[in-house]
């Protein structure tokens, strides 16, 4: 990243005949930035835990951990998949969602607000969680 941000900074210098102070302290904070985001946000994992009651969803970033989300089964509206350049779309049970596709959640809170959260688990703990989310709804009904 070094190399060619000092190319760039190069290149800036002979074709605009800015000072190369400015330009490559430019370079190098954007750099600087660059990285951070990349460390924050591709190094950053999340947890999913399910349990026969609640679905939890936990930020987990090195030794810091932050619960994102706790969910009551009976809370959850509807579950479905958002695919690239078609949307939102109901979930299909036993159907399989690919790595681009991810997760919506829809659940409804006490005073009548609905909230969504975007999520990518697993195929097979999707499934695990479409089938509590329908043995709950059923409970919830009788």
């Amino acid at each position: 990243m070094m190399l060619c941000g000092i190319s760039l900074s190069n290149l800036i210098v002979s074709r605009w005949e800015i000072p190369r102070i400015l330009v490559q302290s430019a370079i190098y904070l954007s750099i600087a930035i660059a990285a951070l985001y990349l460390y924050h946000f591709h190094l950053v994992s999340f947890r999913y835990t399910l349990t026969d009651e609640s679905f939890a969803i936990e930020r987990i970033a090195g030794d810091r951990q932050k619960t994102i989300a706790s969910i009551y089964l009976d809370d959850i509206c509807e579950i479905g998949v958002t695919r690239p350049r078609r949307g939102q779309m109901p979930r299909i049970m036993n159907a399989s969602v690919s790595s681009k596709e991810s997760i919506w959640i829809m659940v409804s809170e006490k005073d009548m607000h609905m909230i969504g959260y975007r999520v990518s688990p697993s195929n097979e703990f999707l499934e695990k969680l479409t089938l509590q989310h329908q043995i709950a709804q059923t409970q919830k009904d009788q």
